[in-house]
């Protein structure tokens, strides 16, 4: 029968497979990955959460018609110009 080492092994492909199995390991702090850090995990969160605020409650998401606005300063606008 068959033994299981019938293909062969690329030393260089071995090498970067045990690397990116144990990167976890070998993970050192530097400046370029706090700052990937704190890009990712900082600055998107706070620029997310700042947007969101800045758009609470100003949207209306059951808009009536077809043509009218979702911005609810839109639509009282709209309502004083046919008053």
């Amino acid at each position: 029968m068959g033994s299981n080492d019938m293909l062969r092994k690329d030393p260089a492909f071995e090498r970067w497979m045990s690397m990116r199995e144990n990167a976890h390991r070998h993970f050192r702090p530097n400046p370029r990955n706090m700052r990937t850090a704190f890009i990712c995990f900082v600055a998107v969160p706070i620029i997310g959460f700042f947007l969101a605020d800045k758009t609470a409650l100003k949207m209306d998401a059951f808009a009536r018609k077809y043509d009218e606005s979702i911005w609810v300063e839109e639509q009282k606008k709209a309502e004083r110009k046919k008053d």
